[in-house]
């Protein structure tokens, strides 16, 4: 029997992992497909392997799909200045928009995964984050992701539709060029580093972050649906480990060979001070453990180096 997999957003960063390793994983016996409107795609269409079905199309008028076994919906408006000028936008793509796939789940009987964001969170002083820690959203977006946990949450207990919620922490791959108005602090560093230029820091650089490859993000929504006392519950994906922005920022000094100088300026308007996943329900659940940004740095770099050369 043929297993149909669909993927929302599968043309961003998380996707492009994701359906690569669906593929790696079992590509005889799999059907992928991928839904996505290209308002932030990451790589190409011809990139993609002939024997994935690609539909261009909008989650909040969700097109005709037929069943399928596992639904990974990764689909989202990402930027937050956005949810602040258009919040019914932000509103209908985040929170309908994942209405949408849970209705199709549960018409079907699907797995579904719903990816969110550490944003629900807004500031915390609990570290580290645990996945009951309260919401306490700051932005319009984190509170149309949010509501799509909430809603996600609701089907498992009210329709017993086998539904996991993930968060993400502070994701990085070689995708992302510093140009992009998603890219994280780990993208500009890289670039600014290889050409010897000043690397900027907001504030004094003591604030933290937990930076996870985006590989083992889609590592982790492949296991998970291989978990069956996962549903219903909210999975953090992080390292578990802070990084202050200065070691980030001394690190790929280091390891690029840069002769780049560390400046500081003035800290960010609302920026989080520390921030690192709590990542217990990982480790109880014997799922594949993450590496850290030191063990990482190295092969990232090669391959960022391999896709601007």
């Amino acid at each position: 029997m043929v297993e149909r997999i669909l993927v929302t957003g599968g043309m961003g960063q998380i996707g492009y992992f994701l359906v690569n390793q669906l593929l790696e994983e079992n590509k005889k016996e799999r059907e992928i497909v991928v839904l996505d409107n290209f308002s932030n795609n990451k790589y190409e269409a011809s990139d993609l392997d002939k024997s994935v079905t690609l539909i261009e199309g909008d989650i909040k008028e969700l097109p005709d799909l037929g069943a399928f076994e596992v639904i990974y919906h990764l689909a989202a408006q990402i930027s937050i200045s956005y949810s602040v000028s258009d919040p019914i936008d932000d509103f209908l793509i985040n929170a309908f928009g994942t209405l949408q796939l849970l209705e199709l789940a549960r018409e079907h009987n699907s797995k579904i995964v719903v990816v969110s964001s550490a944003s629900v969170f807004g500031d915390t002083n609990s570290l580290p984050v645990s996945p009951d820690t309260v919401l306490r959203p700051k932005s319009p977006y984190g509170a149309s992701k949010a509501t799509s946990e909430i809603y996600a949450l609701a089907y498992h207990h009210c329709f017993d539709l086998k539904v996991a919620v993930v968060r993400p922490f502070n994701i990085y791959s070689s995708l992302i060029s510093s140009d992009d108005p998603y890219s994280g602090v780990i993208t500009v560093f890289m670039e600014n580093a290889l050409s010897d230029k000043t690397l900027l820091i907001e504030g004094d650089g003591s604030q933290t972050r937990d930076f996870v490859t985006t590989s083992y993000v889609a590592e982790i929504l492949r296991s998970i649906v291989k978990k069956d006392n996962l549903w219903g519950e909210v999975v953090h994906i992080g390292t578990g480990k802070e990084t202050t922005i200065l070691e980030l920022a001394q690190l790929i000094i280091k390891e690029t060979n840069s002769s780049s100088e560390i400046v500081f300026g003035e800290p960010r308007v609302g920026d989080i001070y520390r921030s690192v996943a709590d990542i217990s329900l990982l480790q109880k659940n014997n799922l594949p453990m993450p590496k850290s940004l030191s063990e990482e740095i190295s092969s990232f770099i090669k391959e960022w180096m391999e896709r601007v050369t």
